[in-house]
């Protein structure tokens, strides 16, 4: 099972504990940001965050070739997002930020830091793009052979 897996699957284990409002936060929480990534996509698209990982070319770790439909695209989005927050000295994958849900609408709060807000930013992006793309369970569990052609550049 890949750690991508692994960490949604936690996800979805942690946020049945409670609302998707993030507030003060201990070291040991701030380990499990990648965990709010799915809370996000819970709260912004309702689909199980699971239910992305393997899809298509770049859904979960890595990612290659072109993105297959406009979810993989929103994956590939992702991805670039979290290489300018690593380029810019930030953590995507430990970072912790704060953040509202309400009404399947979330908001990252103003009281981040540059780095919680750039990260969080990111993981709002991709929810929001999830939710405006069609999710085809044709590109679920897709092969990395499956995979080909250029890989796109990031903006």
């Amino acid at each position: 099972m890949s750690v991508w897996l692994n960490a949604l699957l936690l996800a979805f284990i942690f946020t049945q504990a409670g609302g998707y409002s993030s507030h003060a936060v201990s070291p040991a929480k701030e380990r499990r940001n990648i965990l709010q990534f799915g809370r996000l996509i819970e709260c912004v698209v309702g689909i199980y965050p699971l239910e992305y990982n393997g899809y298509g070319c770049y859904c979960g770790m890595g990612g290659h070739g072109r993105p297959v439909d406009k979810t993989d695209w929103c994956c590939h989005a992702h991805d670039c997002c979290y290489g300018k927050a690593i380029k810019a000295g930030c953590n995507p994958y430990m970072k912790y930020y704060n953040y509202e849900c309400n009404s399947m609408q979330a908001t990252c709060s103003e009281q981040n830091d540059d780095c919680a807000k750039l990260v969080c930013g990111c993981d709002l992006q991709a929810a929001q793009c999830f939710r405006s793309a069609q999710f085809d369970n044709n590109f679920v569990a897709w092969p990395n052979e499956e995979c080909y052609g250029a890989t796109p550049a990031c903006p």
